[in-house]
């Protein structure tokens, strides 16, 4: 395990520039502080930058290689909070001003009693999605992976971890993280959505028993079929969600038409099909606004452990 990253250092910065006051007489205003560690990233960190724009010349084969270039910095600008796009004086986007696209399908679905999962991705901002809901007066309990708000090494797991995760309950009030292996936090999850409350889940990660490989921004990803299994063995409704800013700094979170899970189908055969349909919706997104896409320096969706392979299917009828 290592000592500290590069991410865990940046963030620790920018919570000596954004925290209270006081702790040095001179401090850098935020958005400076923030494009330096950006452009820092790439520098410090030469594989990131090279997975990121292999992933993205395999996504834009008609860019060139400035446009590459161009959009791999824009992508990193984003991912440190440096959009030219409008926000507060404090960089902080108002949860009033977020545009929501599609809410009363979450409303529709909770008034038939079954629960609803709200299918998200790394793509936009999380917080975005989370302040709408608490805005909305939603109660919604969110699902992580285990290393969620840390990080690998000692310092992202001993003093980033808690700081981050104590600051994401309080706006969220739950948190559940995957137990791979484990079975209560699905036992939770069933009882959250047997109560007719709404569960955000992750439709990234390593983690997960079945995984299904899909063509995804031109290369074979894998898909965990988790979130499927779940909405299909509880009757909830499986709403795929995005939150992004468009061009003119609207932001806007767009909440898609409930999934119809046939339980009648083979198991396999509903999760390729669910998989598939958001995969599609996804790429869709990505394409559209590519620098808001938080996972292109790597492939989040492969199985984490080599015995996970035997449990990969492709997506074919």
């Amino acid at each position: 395990m290592s000592l500290v990253t590069y991410d865990e250092l940046a963030r620790l910065a920018l919570f000596v520039v954004e925290g209270p006051g006081g702790i040095f007489p001179f401090r850098l205003p935020s958005r400076i502080a923030r494009r330096m560690i950006a452009d820092l990233d790439g520098l410090f960190r030469p594989k990131r930058r090279k997975a990121t724009h292999a992933a993205l010349q395999l996504a834009f084969p008609e860019l060139s290689e400035m446009g590459i270039r161009d959009l791999a910095r824009e992508v990193s600008h984003i991912r440190w909070g440096v959009s030219d796009r409008s926000r507060t004086k404090t960089g902080k986007e108002e949860p009033s001003s977020v545009h929501a696209i599609g809410l009363e399908r979450v409303r529709q679905a909770l008034a038939r009693g079954s629960g609803v999962i709200l299918w998200e991705s790394p793509f936009g901002s999380q917080e975005r999605l989370q302040r709408m809901l608490v805005r909305e007066g939603f109660r919604f309990t969110q699902v992580h992976g285990p290393e969620h708000g840390g990080g690998q090494s000692w310092f992202g797991r001993s003093v980033m971890y808690p700081r981050n995760r104590a600051q994401e309950t309080e706006l969220v009030g739950e948190i559940v993280d995957i137990q791979e292996g484990r079975y209560n936090y699905l036992r939770l999850l069933k009882q959250r959505l047997g109560a007719n409350q709404v569960v955000c889940m992750p439709a990234f990660g390593p983690k997960g028993r079945r995984f299904v490989k899909i063509e995804f921004l031109g290369t074979p990803q894998y898909f965990a079929t988790g979130v499927v299994s779940l909405a299909a063995s509880t009757g909830a409704a499986l709403i795929p969600v995005f939150s992004f800013q468009e061009s003119n700094g609207e932001s806007k979170v767009v909440f898609e038409k409930a999934l119809d899970l046939d339980d009648r189908a083979p198991r396999l055969q509903l999760q390729r099909w669910a998989l598939r349909q958001f995969a599609r919706s996804l790429e869709s997104h990505v394409r559209r606004h590519p620098e808001q896409w938080l996972r292109w320096h790597q492939n989040a969706m492969k199985p984490s452990h080599p015995k996970l392979s035997a449990t990969c299917v492709d997506a074919v009828d």
